[in-house]
């Protein structure tokens, strides 16, 4: 079986990365995209958007379906504990690394992928850009929604459970289970120590590059 897997990212530590979050959202029905830093499952949230007209043509972009999802404080509860991890994440990655942070990659999904994960990953976006404490600027959050636009389209088949692309032999039942590896120290420094096996080459043109023009 083939996976989906995200779309390559920059170099783990160039300067255009260490800000930046890619939220992605998908369908559970069309299998789940590999990869990712972060996982979250919405399939349990209850909601009573499905009771307006045309539910099915909207998406959660359409604000009285966020309206009708945030509504719940328990889903509200989901929502900040989502946040809270993505944040809790990027500080882990940034006290072991020491100097710089990759870009997150975060998969939110529900069962189609247009409703519940946009509306979550629609939130997440707007709150993450706005002034955070403990940052020294706001975060650019870039959205992805991967099964928004046209789901028959989307027959690509992917993995049928969550793995870690970094720690190859760890796998996980649940995006619960999943996302205590990925937020785990060892986790952690195993990206560390890629970013700087990403870094030293380039810093070794850096001083070629340098050595060239003194010569000239």
């Amino acid at each position: 079986m083939s996976k989906r897997q995200r779309p390559a990212s920059p170099p783990l530590t160039s300067a255009s990365s260490q800000r930046k979050i890619m939220i992605y959202t998908f369908g559970h029905k069309n299998g789940i995209p590999q990869g990712f830093d972060l996982y979250f499952d919405l399939r349990d949230i209850k909601s009573t958007a499905w009771q307006i007209d045309g539910y099915h043509q909207h998406t959660g972009q359409l604000p009285v379906i966020r309206d009708l999802l945030f509504a719940d404080a328990d889903t509200r509860n989901i929502y900040n504990t989502m946040k809270a991890d993505v944040l809790k994440q990027r500080k882990r990655r940034l006290q072991i690394s020491k100097t710089s942070v990759s870009t997150q990659h975060v998969a939110i999904g529900c069962r189609s992928g247009r409703h519940r994960s946009v509306a979550f990953a629609c939130q997440l976006a707007k709150d993450l850009a706005e002034k955070i404490e403990g940052e020294d600027s706001c975060l650019n959050c870039i959205l992805k929604h991967l099964d928004l636009e046209n789901n028959t389209a989307k027959t690509e088949k992917r993995g049928g459970g969550w793995h870690c692309t970094i720690c190859a032999k760890h796998s996980a039942s649940t995006a619960c289970d999943m996302n205590k590896h990925l937020m785990g120290k060892k986790h952690a420094k195993r990206i560390s120590k890629l970013a700087k096996q990403t870094q030293k080459p380039s810093q070794k043109m850096q001083k070629i590059q340098m050595q060239k023009t003194e010569l000239h």
